[in-house]
C-alpha cells in the first residue's frame, strides 16, 4: 500500500478530533482506526504533525494557581508520581506527564538535590552530627534539610565512609583488660582509639567476673518480683476493687494517661488523657463522674499514693453516708464479714504496686499496641530538634496534630479490650476465664457495687463532692482561642492531610503548623498562644 499523502488524512480532520478529544483515544489507537475504517496507514510522526497543525492538544496550559499548587506539593516532599496523581484527581481535565512535570520543575529551578550544598560546610555539619550528637543517618538527613543541603541517603552514606565516619567499629569500655591468659582471647577493647570489635560473649564473661555483686543484686530483685506476682491480692467479684493508676511515659511531651480498672474483670471503667491527669482534682472528678453514671461505687479503691488524698477522702465520705456491711466469699473458700464507714482503710487501699498484677497486663498491652510507636516517634522528633520541650509553638502544634489521633487509638483499644476474652492461667489461683464485659456484668458471683442512689441524701452528697471539681476540663489541652486558631489553619491547609510516610505520621503538617505558630508568636499577634488551664 502506498504511503498516504497529508491531504488524505486531512479529509478526516473532524473525525480525528472526535476520537482525540471526545473519546480520549491515544495516537496509536487513532492510527489503528484510520487503518481499519478507512484503509489509511499513517505514521506516528505524520499524525503528530497534523495534530500540531490543527491545534489539537490535550494538555492545558499551566496556570499560576496550578504552578503554585505543584510547587507546594513538591516542597512538602511528594514524589513526582504522587504529584501527578494528585493533579489528575483534583483537576480531571488536566493531563500531566512525568516528563512534562520534570521539565516544568527544572524551569522553575526546583530540585531536591542541592549541589551547592556539597561543600566543606556540609562536611563539617555531617561530622558534628555524627561524632558530637551521635545521630543516625535519617536524623542527619532531616537536620541537613533545614540547612538547604538535601542529599540522598546513599550520598550521605558515601560521604561518611569516604571521610572515615563508620558505624561498624565501636570503642571499648575498659582499656585495662586487654588479654585473659586463661582464655587466650581479647576480653574487651584495648584503647578506644583502636576501634577494635569485640565478641559479645567475651565481653559478658569479663563483666560477670568484675561485677558479680551487681549481678547477684539484680537476680535477687528478679526473684522478689516473681514472689510478688504470685502473692498479689485476690478479689471476690465485680466492683470489689477499682485499681486507679496513671501512665507517665508521655509526660516529657506534655501528655498523661490515667485509668480506672475493675480488678476482678479487668474492665476499663474510664480512661482519660490530658495535661494534668496526675492532679488529684481531675482523678477524683473522673471517679465521681463514673460513679454517678453507673449509680454505684466500688467497695474498695486502690491507688499508688499520688492520687490518694482527695480520692480516698471522697471514697470515705461516700462510705460514711451508708455504712454498708457484706459477707464476701473469696476464691480460696474463705468468707469475710466486711463493713465500712468508721475507718479509711475499710474502703481504700494504698499500695505502691497498684498498677502491677491483674491490671499490669492492660498497661503492657496498651503500650505494645498503642503507645510504643508514638513514644518512638516523639523521641525521634526530640532527637532531630523538631520538638523542643517547653517551647510553646512546638507544644501547641504537637497537641493540635497528634492528640486527636492518640485519643482515637485509645478509644479503639479500650473498646477492643473490654470485649476481648481472658484465658485461664494455671499460675494464678484466683484467675477467671471469659469475656471482660461479660465477667463484669455476671450474676454468677457476688457484685460488690455499693449503690449511691439509696436515698436523696446520697444523691445530693455525690453531686456536692463533684461540683467544685467541675470548673476545669481535664481532657482539654489547648485554650479555646488557641484550639480555634489551629483548627482554622488546618482547614486552610488541608492539602497537608496527604499521608505518605507511616514511620513519621503527618510530619510535614506538624512542621508547617509549628513554623506558622512560631512566626505567629514572634509577631506578637492576638490572641496569644495559651494552653488549657490546669486546676490547682
Amino acid at each position: 500500500m502506498a504511503k498516504p499523502k497529508s491531504s488524505q488524512i486531512s479529509q478526516f480532520r473532524q473525525e480525528i478530533k472526535t476520537w482525540y478529544h471526545d473519546d480520549g483515544l491515544t495516537q496509536d489507537q487513532i492510527r489503528k482506526k484510520l487503518l481499519v475504517d478507512h484503509g489509511i496507514t499513517a505514521s506516528q510522526r505524520t499524525l503528530q504533525r497534523k495534530l500540531d497543525e490543527w491545534g489539537f492538544n490535550k494538555n492545558q496550559p499551566v496556570t499560576e494557581d496550578m504552578e503554585a499548587e505543584i510547587q507546594e506539593l513538591f516542597r512538602i516532599g511528594l514524589k513526582h508520581q504522587q504529584i501527578i496523581e494528585h493533579i489528575q484527581r483534583e483537576r480531571p481535565g488536566v493531563n500531566v506527564s512525568l516528563r512534562s512535570l520534570q521539565r516544568r520543575l527544572r524551569q522553575w529551578g526546583m530540585s531536591r538535590h542541592n549541589k551547592a550544598g556539597r561543600n566543606p560546610e556540609l562536611l563539617e555539619l555531617v561530622r558534628h552530627y555524627f561524632f558530637v550528637e551521635r545521630l543516625k543517618d535519617e536524623e542527619i538527613l532531616t537536620r541537613l534539610k533545614s540547612h538547604g543541603a538535601d542529599i540522598s541517603p546513599v550520598e550521605l552514606a558515601r560521604l561518611r565512609i569516604k571521610n572515615g565516619m563508620k558505624r561498624r567499629l565501636r570503642p571499648g569500655i575498659d582499656a585495662n583488660d586487654d588479654y585473659d591468659p586463661s582464655e587466650g582471647h581479647l576480653q574487651t577493647v584495648a584503647p578506644a582509639n583502636l576501634q577494635l570489635p569485640v565478641n559479645k560473649k567475651i565481653n559478658r564473661r569479663v563483666y560477670n567476673r568484675r561485677h558479680y555483686e551487681a549481678i547477684e543484686q539484680r537476680e535477687r530483685g528478679t526473684i522478689a518480683a516473681r514472689i510478688r506476682r504470685k502473692t498479689r491480692s485476690m478479689v471476690a467479684g465485680p466492683n470489689y476493687m477499682w485499681c486507679i493508676d496513671r501512665y507517665h511515659i508521655f509526660r516529657t511531651f506534655g501528655i498523661e494517661i490515667h485509668a480506672g480498672i475493675d480488678a476482678y474483670s479487668r474492665r476499663i471503667m474510664w480512661i482519660s488523657m490530658g495535661r494534668s491527669n496526675s492532679q488529684p482534682t481531675n482523678i477524683t472528678r473522673h471517679f465521681l463522674e463514673t460513679v454517678i453514671s453507673l449509680g454505684f461505687r466500688p467497695w474498695f479503691t486502690r491507688t499508688d499514693g499520688a492520687e490518694t488524698p482527695l480520692l480516698s477522702h471522697t471514697q470515705h465520705q461516700l462510705a460514711m453516708g451508708t455504712k454498708p456491711q457484706v459477707a464476701a466469699s473469696f476464691p480460696d473458700g474463705v468468707v469475710y464479714d466486711l463493713k465500712q464507714g468508721d475507718h479509711m482503710t475499710e474502703c481504700h487501699i494504698y499500695d505502691q504496686s497498684a498498677g502491677d498484677g491483674k491490671t499490669g497486663q492492660w498497661w503492657r498491652q496498651l503500650r505494645a499496641e498503642t503507645a510504643d510507636h508514638w513514644i518512638s516517634y516523639f523521641q525521634w522528633l526530640t532527637r532531630v530538634g523538631a520538638f523542643i520541650e517547653g517551647f510553646l509553638p512546638d507544644q501547641v502544634a504537637l497537641y493540635a496534630i497528634y492528640v486527636p489521633l492518640i485519643q482515637q487509638e485509645l478509644n479503639e483499644f479500650v473498646e477492643q479490650w473490654n470485649n476481648h476474652h481472658i484465658k485461664y492461667q494455671r499460675n494464678e489461683g484466683d484467675a477467671i476465664d471469659g469475656r471482660v464485659n461479660a465477667l463484669w456484668e455476671t450474676t454468677d458471683v457476688q457484685n460488690f457495687g455499693v449503690s449511691i442512689t439509696v436515698d436523696a441524701y446520697m444523691i445530693e452528697l455525690t453531686h456536692q463532692l463533684l461540683e467544685p471539681l467541675s470548673l476545669y476540663d481535664p481532657s482539654g489541652f489547648l485554650s479555646p482561642e488557641t484550639q480555634q486558631l489551629c483548627n482554622h489553619w488546618l482547614e486552610e491547609n488541608s492539602i497537608l492531610n496527604i499521608q505518605f510516610d507511616k514511620a513519621h505520621p503527618h510530619l510535614h503538617k506538624y512542621l508547617a503548623l509549628k513554623d506558622y505558630l512560631t512566626e505567629y508568636e514572634n509577631e506578637g499577634r492576638e490572641p496569644k498562644l495559651t494552653l488549657n488551664e490546669i486546676p490547682p
